[in-house]
């Protein structure tokens, strides 16, 4: 019940010093990956740009769900393709996409049927894009505890604890 004019200028002023962190902190890990010899500082520059264009033209909800799938998900196949003694780091693309497609698949369709329920079961909600948010939004929160959780078990494995 808000109003929006009040709603955006509260964001606006909210946002500019975060927009100033984030621009101080990106440079700063640039710097030290450039300092370090970091081989893929091209990568880490373009990921960076990529987020930045999906935070300007998607919708807030939309551009980090495309973000956390992407983007931050790839990183962490990566490191774990990279790192640690586990198995994963003899697999080919192949093995990779094999074992990782159905996890995929599931959650896609698990999106798409609660995407397809809420629009069907929840006749109040009359348009299909709010539908569809609702579920990113749900489907983000689903996976926070369990995404934490992992990587903190990943970490103490690494570290023998």
């Amino acid at each position: 019940a808000a109003d929006p004019v009040e709603l955006q200028a509260l964001l606006w002023w909210v946002v500019q010093p975060l927009a100033a962190l984030w621009l101080v902190g990106s440079a700063m890990l640039v710097s030290r990956l450039l300092l370090e010899g970091f081989a893929a500082v091209g990568l880490v520059v373009g990921g960076m740009i990529i987020v930045v264009a999906a935070m300007f033209l998607l919708p807030p909800l939309i551009a980090f769900a495309a973000y956390f799938c992407l983007l931050h998900s790839f990183g962490h196949l990566i490191d774990l393709s990279v790192s640690g003694d586990g198995p994963w780091r003899q697999w080919t693309l192949r093995q990779w996409t094999l074992r990782l497609w159905p996890a995929t698949a599931g959650a896609i369709a698990l999106g798409l049927a609660g995407w397809l329920a809420l629009t069907y079961f929840a006749p109040h909600i009359e348009r299909m894009h709010e539908a569809l948010g609702r579920t990113i939004f749900w489907g983000l929160a689903a996976l926070t505890v369990p995404h934490v959780l992992l990587h903190e078990a990943a970490r103490r494995e690494r570290r023998g604890s």
